[in-house]
């Protein structure tokens, strides 16, 4: 009896294992497979105006993966976001170059790309898929057709992107290998008002907010119930595993005591309410302005709240305080540059092993009234940066003595790791 039921069990575990083998080849099949998927027939925007909006878009959603920690260009780097058990994952090359780029592919299969989330050939690729109106993606092709120094060709091949068995396996079964069942053209933008009808658009469609703040992979999960709920797994810039933040209206777990100006300030800053930086890899959205802002927290605050705490991070991401001090300038009788250091979350970003440590590096090159100026205003010399913009909580005379103390070397001496 006890041979039988061995047998049984054996004959089982064989039937599972081969079941998932089979799955697994059909899952990497699935992702190397062609797409049949449309032409978008959008031409750029070139007029000044839709370069301008393409460029809000860009520089919030797109820079961040296209354009490596050390360079000034789009031509692709490493996505360190996913977790090393999903595979190596790599962005596209999108400068002008012919060969390398996308200089040499139509406007058509760009919008291809961006909507349907192909590469040139037709097979799936990493990014995301982008719900965006003709409007808002003729835009980006704009900025991406502009003179901007962001797209000026580039030479280098991006590599491709290599997925694990699990990834390709998740991939499959959540539907991420199938594109979206969007028409090839004809979506519009709801009307541009500051309610929750377009701050949905703005969150879901422009700003992939639910991607981040929404655990799991399943395509539709910002339509679940634990959307906006936080925990979603991804790096930091030191490399860590981390999970991201609540955005649900509760007042202890999420960000129900935030007040607007304080959500505009974290929004398009990356500061948060307690006066610290929003680290990487959340994007700042410094173009949406007073009605985007609106639309984007009344939608936020149509989904029920949800008190479920994220390990290892503060309840409301310091929300809960409603001293001001947290988010006055700082001033000449500030703690030393080395608390304030630390105190902003500078380390990290850039302690030793972090993604903008080499940054730091060449920080401490540079004259210090210039260092200054970048430290609370980043976004004038580099648009998509990003690092926080601290002249909110920062005055000219604290980041000159930050400045100096970086020059001298004094991140390299202070015991600061990469969290």
């Amino acid at each position: 009896m006890l041979k039988k039921l061995l047998r049984i069990i054996a004959a089982f575990v064989l039937v599972v294992c081969v079941a998932g083998v089979g799955l697994v080849a059909y899952a990497a099949r699935a992702v190397a497979s062609r797409q049949n998927v449309p032409f978008p027939a959008i031409a750029a925007d070139r007029t000044p105006a839709g370069v301008a909006r393409g460029a809000v878009i860009f520089h919030a959603t797109c820079e961040a993966c296209h354009r490596g920690a050390e360079s000034e260009r789009a031509a692709g780097a490493p996505i360190h976001d996913a977790p090393d058990w999903f595979g190596s994952l790599h962005s596209g090359n999108i400068t002008a170059d012919r060969a390398a780029g996308i200089g040499g592919i139509s406007d058509a299969a760009a919008a291809r790309m961006i909507r349907y989330g192909v590469n040139r050939d037709g097979r799936w690729g990493p990014m995301p898929t982008y719900s965006l109106s003709d409007a808002d993606l003729a835009a980006v092709i704009g900025f991406l057709r502009s003179d901007d120094p962001l797209f000026r060709a580039d030479p280098r091949r991006a590599p491709k992107s290599e997925l694990s068995f699990a990834g390709k396996t998740i991939l499959f079964l959540t539907g991420a290998t199938q594109p979206p069942n969007r028409p090839p053209r004809g979506i519009v933008a709801p009307p541009r008002e500051p309610n929750a009808a377009y701050g949905r658009y703005l969150a879901e469609s422009v700003y992939q907010c639910g991607d981040c703040h929404t655990p799991g992979f399943d395509s539709d999960k910002v339509h679940g119930p634990d959307a906006f709920a936080g925990g979603a797994e991804m790096k930091n810039a030191a490399g860590e595993l981390i999970l991201s933040p609540n955005l649900t209206k509760d007042e202890r777990a999420g960000i129900g005591r935030w007040t607007r100006e304080q959500f505009a300030r974290a929004i398009r800053d990356g500061i948060r309410p307690d006066g610290r930086a929003l680290g990487y890899p959340m994007p700042h959205f410094r173009g949406a302005d007073e009605l985007e802002v609106d639309a984007l927290l009344q939608y936020l605050r149509s989904f029920p709240a949800k008190a479920t705490a994220i390990p290892g991070r503060v309840p409301a991401i310091g929300a809960g305080s409603t001293s001001t001090s947290a988010t006055a300038p700082t001033t000449a009788s500030s703690p030393r540059p080395e608390q304030r250091f630390a105190a902003l979350g500078c380390a990290g970003c850039h302690g030793k092993g972090s993604r903008y440590e080499a940054k730091l590096q060449q920080a401490q090159q540079k004259p210090a009234e210039q260092l200054a100026r970048w430290i609370r205003n980043p976004e004038a010399f580099l648009p998509g940066t990003t690092m926080p913009t601290f002249a909110p909580v920062l005055d000219e005379v604290g980041a000159l003595e930050l400045a100096e103390w970086i020059r001298a070397g004094g991140p390299n001496r202070a015991s600061f790791g990469g969290g």
